[in-house]
């Protein structure tokens, strides 16, 4: 057998990967993704599921979902269904957005953002999921400006998305962005070798995707810790990345477009 449970949060890129994973290999899954289109106006792979596969699913199932579908979830009857898994022949690669698992912690492969790439997740995490608003709390709903709303939404989910990981099975997202041949490395070394028919898709998804990539200013703030958050050439999400980064509190910017 061979269990692999890919994990990430929303706007890291694991569709994407998990799709070509699963397009070059002969291996099961949770996921379902659609054929045509491949990917939504944002540039989010799409999902094929309907409202059935909620009201039926396994454990394995849920763990597929954003939080704010994962009602039912049972981490010991998913224990049970990984065990099945394990205990078989075949090939299964997980997708899987469920952070408190402490059993075959071995079988995981977190993908990671370091920090030049926070805007990057935190805007296409706005922009492609439903994730961001499954993080929002009841204090943020009950914001009556909905320029002051959208700027916490933006805080709250760069806090969120900064959390680490704890294992050591990772893939980075600039590995993901650097282009075909690296990713292709990355994922070798996981034991996957990707199609390169595959390669046009990867393409067109970067196409898409690149309009989130941080500008240079921040990339070097960030990597340099300067946390200059009233720099005029950020934008507001790269202010809030380095405001997060440095530990402040939420703190109001003057609404920008």
């Amino acid at each position: 057998m061979s269990l692999n449970i890919l994990r990430w949060k929303g706007g890291f890129g694991g569709d994407l990967v998990m799709k070509l994973i699963l397009d070059s290999s002969t291996a099961h899954t949770n996921v379902k993704f659609q054929s045509s289109p491949a990917f939504s106006d944002q540039g989010g792979v799409l999902l094929d599921f309907s409202h059935d596969d909620f009201a039926n699913a396994k454990q394995i199932n849920f763990i597929s979902f954003h939080a704010d579908h994962q009602t039912g979830f049972d981490p010991i009857l998913l224990k049970h269904e990984l065990d099945t898994l394990v205990d078989s022949d075949q090939i299964w690669w997980l997708k899987s957005h469920y952070y408190d698992q402490d059993f075959y912690t071995d079988c995981i492969i977190d993908i990671v953002v370091d920090h030049a790439l926070l805007p990057f997740v935190v805007t296409a995490n706005i922009k492609k999921t439903t994730a961001a608003k499954s993080t929002v709390t009841s204090l943020v709903s009950k914001i009556a400006d909905p320029h002051v709303q959208h700027q916490y939404m933006i805080y709250h989910v760069a806090k969120y998305l900064t959390v680490p990981c704890k294992t050591d099975r990772t893939i980075q997202l600039k590995q993901i962005l650097s282009g075909w041949p690296l990713l292709k490395q990355t994922l070798q070394s996981f034991g996957v070798t990707l199609n390169d028919q595959l390669m046009p898709l990867y393409q067109q998804w970067l196409a898409h995707n690149t309009k989130y990539i941080p500008t240079t200013v921040y990339q070097y703030l960030a990597q340099n810790k300067d946390y200059d958050v009233d720099h005029p050439k950020l934008t507001l999400v790269e202010r809030y990345c380095l405001l997060v980064l440095s530990g402040r509190k939420f703190h109001l910017f003057e609404y920008q477009e």
